[in-house]
């Protein structure tokens, strides 16, 4: 038995802002699940928006953070492929916080802020693709998860599933997500900085071997693949 309120609601401007007004007002220290069938303005990382599809998946909690705080995203993300992995479908995780298919289009993405002892962890997953959807509109390869016929998760699943398997090891977590990382040793650029993607450290951070052979590290930035 898990011990967290779920607020489903029909349609909301976003989860994250939702869930930030509870606890702003809670006292006690009570996890809550908030999911939404219509997510108007999703927020995704740097203040971008996230862009919702009907049948999709968009909910927010509040989880207390891994030991090594700057993990926690890199967590949730390994934690939810692996949830999906579970269901039959093999998702693939790019730094720091998207979630891809073996054809490198974005299926999901995670975001994450603290608030008072709490992260809020806000997590987007294209489930189901829309009737009529034209993926040539979007600025990045995108694609969904399940089709039509299969039956795809609630958010109330996903969360168990993270309550259940946090990977508190900072060693295990780190070998778990280079695992699923899609451009492991693979050329990509963060910002200004090109290099060869070596995985990342005790601190989440991108390491990058510069073509002077000096490892470089990153601590954030938008990453895109080249090779």
């Amino acid at each position: 038995m898990h011990d967290f309120e779920h607020i489903e609601l029909a349609e909301c401007d976003s989860t994250q802002n939702y869930l930030k007004e509870i606890l702003t007002q809670e006292k006690e220290n009570k996890t809550y699940l908030i999911s939404t069938q219509n997510q108007r303005k999703g927020i995704g990382r740097s203040g971008h928006n996230w862009s919702f599809f009907p049948q999709s998946l968009a909910c927010s909690f509040n989880i207390r953070a891994h030991p090594q705080l700057s993990l926690t995203t890199l967590e949730l993300g390994v934690l939810t492929a692996c949830f999906l992995e579970s269901k039959g479908k093999s998702i693939k995780l790019k730094w720091p916080n998207d979630l891809l298919n073996q054809q490198k289009e974005k299926v999901g993405g995670i975001i994450c802020h603290l608030q008072k002892d709490w992260v809020i962890a806000g997590i987007g997953l294209n489930l189901i693709a829309p009737p009529h959807l034209d993926k040539e509109n979007f600025p990045y390869p995108i694609n969904f998860i399940f089709k039509e016929q299969e039956m795809a998760p609630k958010a109330s699943e996903l969360f168990c599933f993270i309550q259940e398997n946090r990977i508190t090891c900072t060693e295990k977590l780190i070998k778990k997500w280079n695992q699923y990382c899609i451009h492991l040793e693979s050329q990509v650029r963060i910002d200004d900085t090109t290099g060869i993607f070596k995985g990342i450290c005790q601190d989440g951070e991108a390491l990058l071997e510069l073509p002077s052979g000096a490892i470089k590290k990153i601590m954030a930035g938008s990453l895109f693949i080249l090779d």
